[in-house]
């Protein structure tokens, strides 16, 4: 963690990067296997979904 401080990378952000990734990785997998994405609004026809979901 030092050597990162001492070359002046910026770690303000670094948990809400980090829980971009892993909110990426979650919808990922829930796309994967079926389930409803966060990424999908409500309103998303259902058949526009499944095509997003089967790709």
């Amino acid at each position: 963690m030092a050597g990162l401080l001492d070359e002046g990378v910026d770690l303000r952000n670094a948990d809400a990067v980090i829980g971009t990734s892993a909110g990426s990785f979650v919808e990922a997998i829930g796309a994967r296997f079926g389930l409803v994405s966060r990424s999908f609004p409500a309103q998303v026809d259902p058949e526009v979904r499944r095509a997003a979901v089967r790709g």
